[in-house]
């Protein structure tokens, strides 16, 4: 029945269309049938149905009129993810092109039911998009759960990221602060900054919009925190508009806090670099605070100057009949200003426009009924005091009871999140074991340490034990040695039988000395003897088998010297320039002179004796062209 009911221009077009079909693009078709080609594709196949039988050309233009069809339906889909492409593309410019995306996304609608799965979950993201960029409240939170649902198994990272971030805006209106805040940091958590996709302009917002919220529940330093993130990923992704919001969200943190010079400098940073990058309008949001921090430091001047250059943009902020929303605190300094400089009057007309104020809140009120009474103070006008005292009491008790009550619900709720403890401890669990297994690493290498420590330090123990047994023996045997010398000395005229007996005796000590030095004879023998017997080279020996050895720089040169001087043909000999000993050489040859064993030079000389080895095999080498240490000892005696 309907198909007769057409109208002679249906008819006109869906001739034209047949008889004509190479003049039509995709697009055009299109554009011509709109949403009503399934409509006009029944009439199409119920005229040609009574032409079937006429000619092949006939059949033939039902083929291509079905074909045609069938890619308009797939043109549809493309001239669908266009206009959402679009949208997308134009929200992001001010809010007036995000009410003008809405608006696009808007005529789209009646095409929705015929669109993908994925393309309906697209359209409802960029939906919930546009209508936050264009102050939209949001009134439910069930299309927005589906849109997370759908891009937690589908889709990318950012656009995970912009369902969760905007599943927290709707919370945020819905007045749902710990959910708002769960899905800020979900979103928070997906974002990948050391990837080349991640889109920082979004993380900004999230950020951003975090900040606000501890703003508004009365967390300064979480207002702070979050809003410096906000300004570093917004100087990432260039937009430097949202890094100077940013600041603006910051210095009112830094306000809470009481820190005027923090809020001073920040402030003023954002608008000269507004001013410097010809930012236009966004140079006189936030002059505000630095009107208010003026006026408590009673700097008029330049609290004037910056409510002047407020006055340049009137239509904004200042105007002369209503007050508009967000700008009542404003009203209230230029009120402060005008009675800080006298102008009392002035200030009480802009007091009393905040009361004129559409959605005024309690803190308005508080802020409006101060002035004044501040104000009918100066005028010394009695009654006038009396009245705005007891409203600014009253909306003092208003504003606080609100403000208290507000207050508490956002602080508990903002930090009570049990789940972000859950969350936190399940991944303190899972780190758990690797921890613990870096621990226990840690603890066997220095239990191993401490293990090799232990027997290193007993091996030099027994080492320094046994050249300590060596020394003993070899002091015990000089000792003898000096005391048969002096007894010969004592008896050498007058007791020849005696001196006999002694010298058997030397001979038998000498033999004895010569086991450990391998000596051979020496041409300088008394000689050698006193130098054996000097006090000073005792006291060296005394060192080398004592508990520790402590030799200092002028003993060292002391003795050089009394070997020097004593053994002037042996000095010359080991100084030879084609000798070449270095310095250490030369004394160990002088210690060995003096009839010192490896184990005395070892503690002298505090290193250890397979060094000593080697110093003796070079000094052996150089002096006497012999390889070896064994023979140095004779050879240096025979000098």
């Amino acid at each position: 029945m309907l198909l007769h009911l057409l109208v002679p221009l249906e008819e006109d077009i869906i001739r034209f269309i047949v008889v004509s079909p190479r003049l039509f693009s995709k697009t055009s078709l299109n554009d011509i049938l709109g949403s009503n080609k399934k409509y006009y594709f029944c009439i199409l196949y119920k005229k040609y149905a009574m032409m079937r039988r006429k000619t092949t050309y006939n059949f033939l233009q039902i083929v291509i009129i079905t074909v045609l069809f069938l890619l308009v339906s797939c043109g549809g889909n493309r001239f669908v993810d266009s206009k959402m492409a679009s949208a997308d593309s134009l929200m992001d410019v001010c809010q007036d092109s995000a009410q003008t995306a809405l608006a696009m996304l808007d005529s789209l609608k009646a095409q929705k039911p015929d669109m993908s799965k994925a393309q309906q979950m697209h359209y409802d993201l960029i939906y919930a998009k546009a209508m936050n960029k264009s102050f939209v409240d949001f009134t439910t939170d069930s299309v927005m759960k589906r849109v997370v649902a759908y891009y937690d198994r589908h889709g990318s990272v950012n656009e995970r990221m912009l369902a969760y971030y905007l599943l927290g805006c709707v919370y945020r209106d819905l007045q749902d602060a710990p959910a708002s805040l769960d899905n800020y940091y979900k979103a928070v958590e997906l974002a990948d900054t050391t990837s080349a996709s991640c889109d920082y302009a979004l993380l900004s917002r999230i950020h951003g919009a975090m900040g606000d919220l501890y703003s508004v529940g009365s967390s300064p330093l979480m207002t702070i925190k979050e809003t410096r993130l906000a300004a570093k990923y917004a100087w990432l992704a260039k937009d430097t508009l949202a890094a100077v919001a940013a600041y603006r969200t910051q210095a009112s943190g830094y306000y809470n806090l009481g820190n005027s010079d923090s809020v001073l400098s920040i402030s003023l940073n954002a608008h000269h670099f507004c001013m410097k990058n010809a930012l236009g309008s966004e140079m006189y949001h936030g002059l505000n605070a630095i009107i208010d921090v003026y006026i408590n430091r009673k700097d008029y001047k330049r609290a004037g100057y910056y409510i002047q250059m407020m006055r340049q943009k009137a239509d904004q902020f200042i105007t002369p009949s209503q007050v508009r929303r967000g700008s009542e605190l404003l009203y209230y300094n230029i009120g402060r200003y005008y009675c800080g400089i006298g102008k009392v009057d002035e200030g009480i007309g802009y007091f009393h426009k905040i009361l004129t104020a559409d959605h005024i809140t309690f803190t308005h009120k508080e802020a409006a009924y101060g002035g004044l009474h501040t104000a009918y103070q100066l005028k010394g006008i009695p009654d006038s005091i009396s009245k705005y005292a007891q409203l600014f009491v009253n909306a003092n008790d208003s504003s606080y009871r609100h403000s208290t009550v507000e207050s508490m619900y956002n602080i508990q709720s903002m930090y009570d999140y049990q789940h972000f403890q859950q969350r936190a401890l399940k991944a303190q669990t899972e780190n758990q074991l690797l921890w613990l297994s870096m621990a226990l690493g840690v603890v066997v290498l220095f239990f191993v340490a401490v293990v090799v420590f232990l027997y290193i330090r007993k091996q030099m123990k027994q080492r320094k034990a046994v050249l300590a047994g060596i020394n003993a023996d070899y002091n015990k045997v000089l000792d003898e040695y000096k005391r048969s010398v002096a007894d010969l000395k004592m008896i050498e005229n007058n007791f020849e039988q005696y001196r006999q007996k002694k010298e058997q005796e030397i001979q038998q000590m000498n033999l004895a000395l010569n086991s450990f030095h391998q000596v051979g004879e020496n041409e300088n023998w008394m000689t050698e003897i006193s130098l054996l017997d000097n006090e000073l080279v005792n006291h060296f020996h005394a060192q080398a088998n004592g508990v520790s050895c402590k030799i200092s720089d002028s003993e060292w040169e002391k003795l050089k010297s009394l070997v020097e001087k004593q053994l002037p043909d042996f000095i010359r000999f080991i100084s030879a320039p084609d000798k070449r000993l270095t310095d250490r050489e030369y004394l160990v040859a002088i210690l060995v002179k003096l009839h010192f064993i490896p184990s005395e030079l070892s503690l002298l000389l505090g290193v250890g004796s397979q060094q000593i080895t080697n110093i003796r095999s070079k000094i052996n080498s150089k002096l006497f062209g012999k390889s070896g240490a064994k023979t140095l000892d004779a050879n240096i005696w025979r000098i």
